[in-house]
């Protein structure tokens, strides 16, 4: 998935924008891999966006580094797109089709993770995952009934 909200070391945010999150002067919540996206989610919502269309800054990323390693081993970024859509589909409803996607691709995950035994990953998620909209049994026994019938049209097609 590619990283459109930039850093949050390369990014400028107008003062009297930031003043209208709640919660302001603390605008980042540590709790999260994905907190510069949140906030830039926050921030598209309530006002504009403007590119530069200049090279003013470069950020490396280090394979090593924890939040890398954990964030592509768990794709947390799942969790993070299913509970942003889920926020923005209250107030635009026209994010219903996208949200249910998500929630597709982050049932199936789940699913394949729960065939594997991956007890770690799982961890991850149910830990960060909100507890009202944890998936239910018949929510993955739609998922997997989706996916046959994906694979069956793919293999007559």
């Amino acid at each position: 998935m590619p990283d459109i909200t930039g850093s949050e070391t390369t990014v400028l945010y107008r003062t009297e924008t930031l003043k209208k999150i709640p919660g302001y002067p603390v605008i980042y919540g540590y709790d999260s891999f994905h907190s510069d996206t949140s906030l830039a989610y926050v921030l598209l919502n309530i006002s504009d966006l403007a590119f530069v269309f200049q090279v003013l800054s470069y950020t490396r990323r280090h394979e090593g580094t924890f939040t890398v390693s954990t964030s592509a081993k768990f794709r947390t970024y799942l969790n993070l797109h299913e509970n942003e859509l889920f926020k923005y589909k209250q107030i635009y409803p026209e994010l219903e089709k996208e949200y249910q996607k998500a929630r597709y691709k982050y049932g199936l995950f789940l699913l394949e993770k729960y065939i594997k035994r991956d007890k770690e990953c799982l961890k991850w998620h149910k830990k960060h995952m909100d507890n009202s909209r944890r998936f239910t049994f018949g929510e993955f026994i739609s998922i997997i009934i989706k996916n046959i019938g994906l694979k069956f049209h793919r293999l007559i097609s």
